[in-house]
């Protein structure tokens, strides 16, 4: 990093002394554009040296049975996923590991009355049938079904509707393709009983295809995924400084704090981020468990998984 730093101011300093053309009136204001750009480029880049030159691995905490446990609800949010992708996560998701209550809600955008009431007849057919198929496979693993009148604010608006219809101390999110071990529970709950001001736990998106590039060029089991970086580096550096960022899943947040900043927010399209911003100004902290604990699909499988191998799912 010192190595790194180094050469980059040294190459400031090169493109101040020789490289801007203060002969040149014309010229010259373009030039120093481009130079404040690049110094903006490199601050970035010093910046982030700086978040993660201390990464902080952070241990798991068991869960203290003879405390408080908190109640919990999984909520698997869901627009237009096949039933081949978002039935595993449901079932593993019924089968946690978890000795306090804990409810599981999928969150389905996709059997809105909006939806289900499209003007084009054969969209409405097909959203119809995808939700009763859904229904009836929730009814099956014991699973709550929620949908909402409109399509109102994408997943986020989904999810803080689904807010007001359940109750649990803690809310575990989980995109629909994340299929959760069975002992996401057990290693994070843990983690709010020993510290009362937690308001999240980030844990790592995991994925067991490669992604769209990485397929692509045939790199997969040569370099690591793009995500490396972020869920094994900088996540590390910014838990140090208690700024961990809410990933949008496999994170627990507590609800008191979600409530207190009125939700996810809508406001960017990077809602998850600026959740977790908003929680932090609130003088919550976060915590990273750097323990890969979903299983998520970039693409969709070519065959159906079967119901029964996910029962005996284990960490």
């Amino acid at each position: 990093m010192i190595i790194g730093a180094f050469i980059s101011f040294r190459y400031i300093y090169w493109r101040f002394q020789e490289t801007l053309p203060w002969e040149s009136s014309l010229d010259l204001p373009f030039a120093i554009l481009l130079f404040v750009a690049e110094c903006y480029g490199i601050l970035v880049y010093i910046m982030g040296m700086f978040v993660t030159v201390k990464p902080y691995e952070r241990k798991r905490v068991p869960i203290d049975t003879h405390a408080t446990i908190p109640s919990v609800d999984v909520f698997i949010p869901t627009y237009n996923e096949p039933l081949d992708v978002v039935e595993p996560t449901i079932l593993a998701a019924s089968r946690l590991d978890y000795p306090g209550v804990c409810n599981v809600y999928v969150l389905d955008d996709g059997g809105t009355v909006q939806k289900l009431a499209d003007d084009d007849v054969d969209a409405a057919d097909q959203a119809k049938r995808r939700a009763d198929a859904l229904k009836s496979f929730c009814a099956e693993v014991g699973a709550h079904y929620i949908t909402r009148e409109r399509n109102e604010k994408a997943k986020a608006g989904n999810i803080n509707h689904a807010l007001k219809h359940s109750d649990g101390d803690l809310i575990l999110i989980l995109d629909a393709d994340h299929v959760p071990t069975r002992d996401f529970l057990t290693n994070t709950v843990g983690l709010f009983q020993k510290d009362t001001n937690l308001g999240f736990v980030q844990t790592p998106h995991f994925f067991v295809t490669p992604g769209p590039v990485e397929r692509n060029l045939g790199i997969e089991d040569k370099v690591p995924s793009e995500n490396e970086m972020f869920y094994n580096k900088i996540l590390l550096g910014m838990d140090f400084w208690n700024g961990c960022f809410f990933c949008g899943s496999a994170a627990v947040i507590r609800r008191v704090a979600l409530e207190e900043v009125g939700g996810i927010s809508t406001k960017t399209i990077t809602e998850d981020a600026d959740t977790a911003i908003n929680i932090h100004a609130k003088g919550w902290d976060s915590a990273y468990l750097n323990r890969a604990m979903v299983a998520g699909c970039r693409q969709i499988p070519s065959g159906r998984m079967s119901r029964n191998a996910l029962v005996g799912l284990k960490g």
